[in-house]
């Protein structure tokens, strides 16, 4: 692990984190050692939302799923992606992810 500098990634992973726990009841990586999810959260796949909430649509799913990608490249992507969210297109997929939490909850 290297320190680098923290930027607005951090803040859409967060995010990515709270949908994926507020839509699935768990958190991504579970641990009691810190160490370990630390760990997991670093290097380990993402478990797909809709295995533990199937009836998840594919589309909120691939939203969290963008929101906690960890490839660099592909982070860059994931904050044009939110950052974009202004846009009608991407305010429908807001809409539609808002309804599925009250849906849920």
């Amino acid at each position: 692990m290297e320190a680098k500098l923290v930027d607005h990634r951090a803040d859409i992973y967060a995010l990515g984190v709270m949908l994926y726990q507020m839509l699935t009841g768990k958190l991504p990586f579970e641990s009691d050692n810190v160490a370990l999810a630390i760990y997991s959260h670093l290097n380990s796949p993402l478990p797909d939302p809709r295995s533990i909430m199937p009836q998840l649509p594919v589309r909120a799913a691939r939203a969290i799923l963008r929101a906690l990608d960890k490839v660099p490249e592909t982070a860059r992507r994931r904050q044009e992606h939110w950052l974009t969210i202004s846009n009608s297109h991407e305010r429908a997929n807001f809409r539609l992810l808002r309804r599925i939490l009250c849906e849920v909850y």
